[in-house]
């Protein structure tokens, strides 16, 4: 019983931190000046390509197990790992022409002014994030004399994750 609430707990702050996050992109959105109609269609090829992007980024991911798995053995069969490298390249190139995909489609909806401005203002938040994470790493580093550099590496670590999501829910690629 116990794990069935923690399970729903994680669902519920999942949900929470989605809307969240979609919030934040509309009001970046509604920012740069695109429409009720603009943002409606930016949603729904988000929502269009994320199912495909997530299955691929999930099946690349038990590719790669796969592949560590088979390298855990000192004799492994070369052409059994030459296989499971094959199947997450696959699949990396299939996520790679997903976000492509959907890169393309976004900018033909919205036009090439807007892409642009939406891709500067992706980058402007991008920048504003880093510095809020390591102007605090580096105010909390001075404090924090004992762990020292563990935290700021975990600080930076964790900016980084937040600015993948953020470039993930935007549809900009690394």
């Amino acid at each position: 019983m116990r794990r069935v609430a923690t399970v729903l707990a994680c669902l519920l702050l999942a949900a929470v931190a989605a809307s969240a996050q979609e919030a934040a992109a509309e009001q970046l959105l509604r920012k740069i000046g695109f429409t009720e109609a603009e943002i409606d269609q930016v949603e729904a090829i988000q929502d269009q390509s994320q199912a495909e992007i997530r299955k691929a980024r999930a099946e690349l991911a038990i590719a790669k197990a796969q592949l560590a798995k088979l390298l855990l053995n000192v004799d492994a069969n070369l052409r059994e790992v030459e296989k499971a490298v094959r199947a997450a390249m696959e699949w990396e190139v299939q996520l790679r022409m997903a976000e492509i995909s959907r890169e393309l489609k976004l900018r033909k909806a919205i036009g090439d002014r807007k892409w642009q401005k939406l891709v500067q203002a992706v980058r402007q938040s991008q920048e504003a994030v880093r510095e809020k994470v390591l102007g605090r790493a580096g105010g909390e580093g001075a404090d924090a004399a004992p762990q020292g550099d563990r935290a700021d590496a975990t600080k930076r670590q964790r900016a980084r994750e937040l600015l993948k999501e953020l470039r993930d829910l935007l549809g900009e690629k690394d």
